[in-house]
């Protein structure tokens, strides 16, 4: 008799395969992380550097892990499976690129207008942060936004919530891969007390405050519930355009409206609608905001996939010929 044959499970596979790369980056950057700042403590005294001398552990822990999560992308993308750009929503398409800068406007513009509102009624005043006065710290702003919806973009719906799509609903994968985006951005380890030297273990004892919210946890809600509902938005706009180019656009928009205005305004009066700072995305004015791009998200029609596109081309082209 035959040995039975083995059932490939894809979604299994990708899924395992994005949990290895997390948390195997967590690991070794828990790991290297205490070398690192050790070193770079020591060449800072060395050299009179004081912006080595004076950085902090946990900024090099967060270094570390980004950039082994970074170098371990292609090696994660070849096991899980992922064998075209297509399948990720990252397939080149005519207008691609225009779609995502049209999206980008449409974030930045939308969010800014929030805290124009908040100016204007009241909440917040014009406080310009000497960050903003620099032309070097603008443009990185302007990039970083980039880089950030690029990343997490390609990270929590091209890997994790098209992972998900193979095997569940709509709304089952966009509320499991939406809900590990909005934990990730809660991890944020602060040690309690400040590290002279990092022991071998400095990494994982970080990690034991990773999810310190401080003594006001009611208002880390509305946050974790626009995080939530903003991670819905980009899956619908993944979903209905079978692209990443409108979500890594409304997501750097977003971020880019959010980074100006933290360093341009400062709360003139606090109320449970603004929040009380000038991060805005702890106010519930974020979150009626991402509610409205979801209800239109779920309206807009659904694109052709990039195969059926593919294929229509090479017909028409073919016709042509003939």
């Amino acid at each position: 008799m035959s040995a039975p044959a083995k059932h490939e499970n894809p979604a299994l596979r990708r899924t395992v395969s994005l949990f290895v790369l997390i948390f195997g980056s967590t690991i070794l950057g828990a790991l290297i992380a205490p070398h690192l700042y050790n070193g770079l403590i020591h060449l800072g005294r060395e050299t009179g550097w004081s912006g080595l001398r004076n950085i902090e552990f946990q900024r090099v822990f967060g270094r570390a892990v980004m950039v082994i999560l970074v170098l371990g992308l292609y090696p994660a993308i070849r096991a899980s499976g992922i064998r075209t750009w297509g399948d990720i929503g990252l397939a080149p398409a005519p207008g691609w690129r225009r779609r995502m800068f049209r999206w980008f406007g449409i974030g930045a513009l939308t969010m800014g207008s929030l805290f124009a509102i908040g100016l204007l009624t009241g909440f917040y005043e014009i406080d310009i942060a000497d960050r903003l006065k620099k032309p070097h710290k603008v443009a990185e702003i302007f990039i970083g936004s980039f880089i950030i919806g690029f990343l997490e973009e390609f990270l929590f719906r091209g890997l994790f919530f098209t992972s998900f799509r193979l095997r569940l609903s709509f709304w089952a994968s966009a509320s499991a891969s939406s809900m590990i985006f909005a934990l990730v951005h809660f991890v944020r380890p602060e040690p309690l007390v400040g590290v002279v030297h990092a022991e071998w273990d400095e990494g994982f004892r970080l990690l034991n405050d990773a999810f310190y919210f401080g003594h006001e946890l009611v208002n880390y809600m509305p946050l974790m519930l626009t995080l939530f509902v903003m991670g819905l938005v980009l899956c619908a706009f993944t979903e209905r355009t079978k692209s990443l180019a409108a979500a890594i656009g409304l997501h750097a928009g977003w971020v880019l409206a959010m980074r100006f205005g933290t360093n341009a305004c400062s709360v003139d009066k606090a109320g449970w609608l603004f929040g009380q700072t000038a991060d805005i995305t702890k106010s519930w004015m974020v979150l009626v905001l991402a509610v409205g791009f979801l209800i239109f998200a779920l309206r807009m029609p659904r694109a052709a996939s990039p195969e059926a596109n593919s294929e229509s081309n090479s017909e028409s082209n073919s016709g042509d010929a003939a």
